[in-house]
């Protein structure tokens, strides 16, 4: 592969955009680096690369192609991702294209994509904690159409029940997995189900549903006394539509919707 342009970089690693030089096949590299990492560092690493690889494979997973482990003279390790030249769901919503006289159809199509790959990753034993539109990747496929891609596995874990809270975006984070909360494990997989229900209010109304999912929150405590109608007030949303929010924003997990329990009420919406 030659590595050509950099498409991104963050704490722990740069992402390239990179060709092979037999096909000229575009690809995403992520360098890793570790001489500067803590042990602790080194195998946070390691878990991202074995939880993406768990999960690749489906339509709506980011495909991981190849994991290079050493490479001589290079510090660090490298992941060979699939290359999605359209961006992400963050610039998707925001850049205009999801226009509103499509918003609804394609809203739903793209919310269905997003369940089942978050779905296929839970089947697979793996609980993303950080889902988020800047982490939903987007590529035109052969049907002319837009698809989407569940990438950036750094916080997934395999544990249903997690003590690690803070995980994840504030805007995105489900309320017994924000720091603040108490010190009691939370389920890993309602919390992935709110921040889903978060990312399609940002498909519906391109705006958040509150700043952080706390008493705090203006917005948030006049959801927990009074759910519709602060929906309904504060969103440009149906009270049939901020029905199924609440289903979704339901601050007990226990009590939560499921994937499949909301997209069959989208189905039906």
């Amino acid at each position: 592969l030659r590595l050509v342009s950099v498409l991104g970089s963050g704490a722990y690693g740069t992402v390239y955009l990179a060709f092979d030089r037999i096909t000229a096949q575009a690809y995403a590299v992520k360098h890793l680096p570790e001489a500067h990492l803590t042990p602790a560092q080194r195998r946070l690493q390691r878990i991202e690369a074995s939880l993406h690889a768990r999960c690749s494979g489906h339509p709506n997973v980011l495909p991981l192609h190849h994991i290079v482990p050493h490479y001589p003279g290079v510090d660090g390790w490298f992941m060979v991702l699939e290359y999605c030249p359209d961006g992400d769901l963050f610039e998707y919503i925001n850049d205009g294209r999801l226009g509103q006289r499509t918003l609804e159809r394609e809203a739903r199509r793209l919310l269905e994509e997003i369940i089942a790959g978050v779905e296929w990753c839970h089947s697979r034993g793996v609980y993303h904690r950080d889902i988020k539109p800047e982490n939903v990747l987007m590529r035109r496929g052969s049907d002319g159409r837009m698809h989407v891609y569940l990438a950036d596995f750094g916080l997934a874990t395999t544990d249903a029940w997690s003590s690690e809270h803070g995980c994840g975006s504030t805007f995105y984070m489900s309320p017994e997995s924000r720091s603040t909360a108490s010190a009691t494990p939370y389920a890993t997989g309602p919390s992935d189900v709110w921040s889903v229900a978060v990312l399609l209010v940002n498909l519906t109304c391109a705006r958040n549903p509150w700043r952080r999912a706390e008493r705090q929150d203006g917005t948030f405590a006049s959801f927990l006394r009074s759910p519709v109608a602060t929906l309904t007030h504060a969103l440009p949303v149906t009270e049939e539509f901020a029905r199924v929010l609440t289903c979704c924003f339901d601050p007990n997990p226990s009590r939560r919707c499921t994937l499949d329990e909301l997209r069959r009420m989208m189905r039906n919406c």
